[in-house]
């Protein structure tokens, strides 16, 4: 029995104060509120370790313990929506400087870029192609808006450059061997496409060039066969000019020398 108001009375001591304080007042004197709530889980941790009922209750239902929890419940719920908005507007921050920066970068590739010789700007189209789903680089963005015009413009200038039978040579050259240039192979691929297609093209848009060009052809080749140069008539309609005659002659169902168109 002593014990127990033993127990009642220290429960008591440990929540008496000067004066009932409310929600308001905790909320304005936080330090007293952390105070209050020191003194009341001590109060709860006595009447436990008495195993007193009464005290714990009394402890649980008090009107001080709770405002002062609850005073510094929303304290801290205070502080953590402060330190979010806090990072919120940091992660903004950076946000805009990392897109500046890239603004800034990308604008500095596209004048870079261009003075760069073929091979070290057809590089980036390597380290460029690997990325799929991320964002890519302000330099990889500038190479790609760059590159279709970049790589027009050195077609043109292979086919200027090495024309017919020369940009052929100048492919087998950098394909493969001492020569080997990845960039360089690739571009004078496409030049020879380009340079064949425009041929046949033009052939079959200007009738009158191809009949002077294959009638041209089929004069020698059929006279190098009646000599009996057959070497010197295959070698003949292996070059450009009748290789690509006959090419386009086919369109028009001609499928061999023998007869002028």
């Amino acid at each position: 029995m002593r014990r127990h108001l033993l127990a009642m009375t220290a429960a008591a001591a440990l929540l008496a104060g000067c004066s009932e304080h409310d929600l308001p007042y905790y909320q304005s004197h936080l330090d007293e509120a952390q105070t209050k709530v020191s003194e009341c889980k001590d109060a709860l941790k006595s009447a436990f370790v008495t195993r007193d009922k009464d005290a714990l209750q009394n402890v649980a239902e008090d009107a001080e313990c709770r405002a002062a929890e609850q005073a510094q419940h929303d304290y801290q719920r205070q502080l953590a929506e402060q330190e979010r908005a806090l990072r919120e507007e940091e992660a903004k921050k950076q946000k805009a400087e990392q897109e500046r920066q890239y603004t800034a970068d990308y604008e500095q590739a596209k004048t870079d870029l261009p003075k760069l010789s073929d091979d070290d700007f057809f590089a980036y189209r390597k380290q460029c192609g690997n990325v799929i789903f991320a964002q890519p680089s302000a330099q990889c963005k500038a190479f790609a808006e760059l590159e279709p015009a970049r790589t027009e413009a050195a077609v043109v200038a292979l086919i200027t450059r090495f024309p017919k039978d020369q940009l052929i040579t100048y492919k087998k050259d950098h394909c493969q061997g001492i020569n080997f240039s990845e960039s360089q192979c690739q571009l004078s691929e496409k030049a020879v496409d380009k340079q064949h297609d425009d041929q046949i093209a033009l052939y079959l848009n200007n009738r009158d060039q191809l009949k002077t060009d294959f009638n041209s052809c089929n004069e020698q080749i059929t006279q190098l066969k009646k000599e009996r140069k057959y070497d010197e008539s295959s070698e003949l309609a292996h070059t450009y000019q009748c290789r690509l005659a006959m090419e386009a002659a086919q369109h028009l169902k001609v499928y061999g020398y023998g007869k002028p168109l």
